[in-house]
């Protein structure tokens, strides 16, 4: 049978070819595979009920891939630029998650009042005040709001493009 595995991943969504039980075959005479074994606590299709599954075109495949494809590309350029060093007082910072996760700690632990040594991307301890501190935190989180905006804009777009074309041309 024609697309025998996609039929009966239709079907069973979360069928477990790899436990055991369920096997199947193509003897490459032209029939196409068929179901050898089936052991398993979930019911055996029919042919009828697995002919009747509606299969996606390969138009559909292939836009589904190019969707895939365009939504990792937008999430890795999203996390590139939110994450990109940034400058602040004539100095560039470390902007990643880790950072930000750090000096969350640090803001939260920091006396009001209390100065504190950060080190920039050169590893030069910059003395700044708590103000400034908070100040270089809030650039840093605040940057990353026009960033989720774009991101969320163009994977709206993806997955209202109605062909494959129209997917690719939608980037960073």
């Amino acid at each position: 049978m024609n697309r025998l595995f996609e039929r009966l991943t239709a079907i069973y969504p979360d069928i477990d070819f790899l436990a055991g039980g369920i096997v199947l075959q193509d003897d490459s005479d032209g029939k196409g595979a068929y179901i050898k074994q089936w052991n398993s606590t979930l019911a055996q299709p029919t042919e009828a009920q697995l002919l009747a599954v509606a299969l996606p075109s390969e138009q559909d495949i292939k836009k589904r891939a190019a969707i895939k494809t365009a939504i990792a590309a937008i999430e890795s350029a999203y996390v590139a630029e939110k994450e990109a060093p940034i400058t602040y007082a004539g100095h560039v910072f470390q902007a990643d998650a880790a950072s930000i996760e750090l000096m969350t700690q640090v803001a939260s632990a920091l006396p009001a009042g209390a100065g504190i040594g950060w080190h920039d991307i050169e590893n030069i301890e910059v003395p700044l005040t708590d103000v400034q501190f908070a100040e270089l935190r809030g650039a840093i989180l605040t940057r990353g709001q026009p960033l989720f905006k774009k991101r969320r804009s163009l994977k709206d777009a993806i997955r209202a493009a109605t062909t494959v074309a129209e997917v690719e041309t939608i980037s960073w």
